[in-house]
Order: structure tokens, then sequence, then C-alpha cells
């Protein structure tokens, strides 16, 4: 597998940003799979992943953990070994997302392993940075060793934090190399569009920036009608889709916010059709947090005055943000904190202004920030 296919995989100087590259004419197409495609995972091996994901789900790690290793131990197969090393790395990252990080590194690179394994465990390497985007456990943990060290480009090295933005559209990109999978393209999408919020990059690069995230949408739409019912979506499909779904909206939203998309409807109907999700499905995981709240962000960027009703009512389940540790609540605390330093622009999502303002017009959000010990007054 190519691994110099990020755009911004190259050995320009520091002192110059690389030329952005589009992606070629033939872009990759959807391959993800409706059933097994290798014909050597027995029917006893899908029955025993299937009481896995059971136990998994239900929160019984200890017995998750005996099922993944038995899995492991029974497996036949190359593909069966790779799919059960990889249900043994997801009971991991419950209790140990060091040890279950590298796990994830070590089957992406295991060309002996099916492409969909394979391209499933990057994602799941890159999910711990996404949750944080902590520059030194992605410095530490993820981009280390083979295939995994290639993405880190030096050009970037006097900034960490877009050293591993550009890091992370690279692993996608090499993903994608793999297999099209829904969630990883549209984190992509996303994932590339937030390099126009930089200013080491020309106003004509990120408008080649924007057609490409452009692009990774289109590609990510037409795969949002195989989740439900796929083989290797099962018990997690809704999850996936919104986990797409917030990505897409996202990354419309700081195309909309930097002037390269000029149909504000495309970006509140996603955010919308994400949180039909989370309700439909009664998500009771870090979505739905992030997914309202960053809708809420858009709205007050644009006229919070007209839209105080919306906003109040789409944060209103904030009230129970701090009845469970997780990444949300890290996030809010740690971007309120006064002594961050922070220099982008309030036009995009996850401003420390922006959030001070929801706070203002929503009590339920500003009730979850003052029990979590965040400084919502600017000091």
């Amino acid at each position: 597998m190519s691994n110099q296919t990020g755009i911004f995989l190259s050995e320009q100087p520091q002192d110059s940003a690389p030329e952005p590259e589009l992606p070629q004419d033939s872009a990759p197409e959807p391959e993800l799979p409706q059933e097994d495609p290798s014909g050597t995972v027995s029917e006893s091996f899908v029955q025993d992943t299937a009481e896995f994901g059971a136990l998994l789900q239900s929160g019984d790690t200890d017995a998750a953990l005996l099922a993944a290793q038995n899995l492991l131990r029974n497996s036949e197969s190359d593909n069966e070994r790779g799919r059960a090393t990889l249900s043994l790395a997801l009971v991991e990252k419950e209790t140990d997302i060091v040890q279950a990080t590298e796990r994830f590194k070590q089957i992406s690179s295991n060309e002996a392993f099916h492409p969909v394994t394979r391209s499933f465990a990057m994602w799941y390497a890159l999910e711990a940075y996404f949750g944080t985007r902590d520059v030194d456990f992605a410095a530490e943990h993820i981009y280390t060793g083979p295939m995994w060290e290639s993405f880190v480009e030096e050009t970037y090295a006097d900034d960490p934090e877009l050293q591993y933005r550009v890091a992370a559209t690279n692993a996608l990109r090499a993903s994608l190399d793999q297999v099209v999978l829904l969630q990883s393209t549209m984190r992509l999408a996303n994932e590339t569009v937030v390099l126009t919020t930089y200013d080491r990059f020309s106003e004509a690069e990120k408008v080649e920036i924007a057609t490409e995230t452009q692009e990774y949408i289109s590609l990510g739409d037409s795969l949002l009608d195989d989740v439900e019912g796929n083989y290797y979506y099962e018990g997690t499909g809704p999850y996936v889709l919104v986990t797409a779904l917030n990505s897409k909206a996202l990354a419309l939203d700081t195309l909309y916010s930097g002037g390269y998309e000029d149909d504000i409807t495309l970006v509140t109907d996603t955010y919308t059709e994400a949180i039909s999700v989370i309700v439909d499905y009664n998500m009771q995981s870090v979505h739905k947090y992030f997914t309202r709240y960053n809708y809420a962000d858009f709205l007050a960027r644009n006229n919070i005055a007209a839209n105080e009703t919306t906003i109040t009512t789409v944060l209103s389940p904030m009230v129970d943000l701090n009845q469970t540790d997780n990444v949300a609540q890290t996030f809010f605390i740690d971007r309120l904190d006064d002594k961050q330093e922070w220099n982008r622009s309030d036009r995009f999502t996850g401003h420390p202004e922006t959030m001070r303002n929801i706070a203002e017009v929503s009590p339920e959000f500003a009730l979850a920030l003052q029990e979590a010990g965040a400084n919502v007054q600017e000091q």
C-alpha cells in the first residue's frame, strides 16, 4: 500500500507550505462489502463474533475479553485471526487505550489480514486522537512504528497541532487505499477542510482544499445507504451513521463559515439529521453531546438572537453531561480554560467566546459547565 497519497505528504522546506494535491480523476469507488467477501469465515465464527459484540455492548468487559480471547484461539484463517484480534483490541480500548492503540496499529499494517479489518483498525487507532486532540498522545502512541510514522511530516514540526491534523488526513487517506468506509470518508472530509482555517496556507491552496473536501463528502454520501443491514456494521450501524453525519455537518459548517459554500440549509439539515439518529436510537453515548453542541455553535455564529429558542431546545439534554465521565466534558473544560492560548477565528466551531455566548442563552448548558468546574466567565 502506498502511503504517499495524502495532500500534504511532501518533502518541501519548512518555510513553504506544500501545494495541495487534488484527488486523481479515478477517485476511489465505494468498496464496502455487503457480506463476507473471502469465504474463509465459518458460520460458528460469525455466531461467536455476534455473541462477543453483545457482551461488549452490554458493558461486561471481563466476559467480552474472555470471548475475544476464545475467538482468537479458535480462529482458523488469516481473515478470522484479523477480525478476532480486532475484537480483542476493542475490549482493550475500554481498559487500556495505549495497549489497544498499539494492537490496532499492528492489525492495520498486517498485510495477511483482510483490507476491511485493516481499515477498521486504522479508524480505531485514530479515534483516541479525534476525541481529545492530544498531540502528545499522538506523538508517543499513534504515529510510531511501521507505516504510521510515515504519516507525520517534519514540514509542520513548528506547529504540532497542525502537524498531527495533517498526519490524520494522511492516515485516513491511507485507510481509503484499503477500503472506503463511511465514517473514515466523512471524517477525512472534516479533517481536510479544517486546514482552510490555518493562515499558513494561501487562498489558492484553501480553494483546492475546499474542492477536495466536497469530493470526499460526495463519496461519503454514496455510502450512506450502505450502513443499515451491512455485514461489517452489524450492531454498530446507528453509531457509524451519526459519526459520519456529524463529520459531514462539521465539514459543511467549515465550508460555509469560510465562504466556500453558500447554502446554509445544507449545514442545518445535516446537523438535524444527525440529531434525529441520536433521538431515534436513544443514544446515550458522547455523540449526543458533541453533535448537539456543534449544531448550537453553528446557530450561535449565524445570529444567536434569532436562534435562541432552537439553541435552548437543542442543548436541553446537556443537563446530564456530568452524570458520566466523557470526553465531551473534558473538551468543554479545556476549551474554556482561561490559561489556554486560542488564536483561531471565531467564525469556526469551538471558539471559547462562542461557548460563553451559548451558555448565556442555554440554562442547561450553563449548568452542565458549572457543575463540571469549567471557567464560563472570561478572565
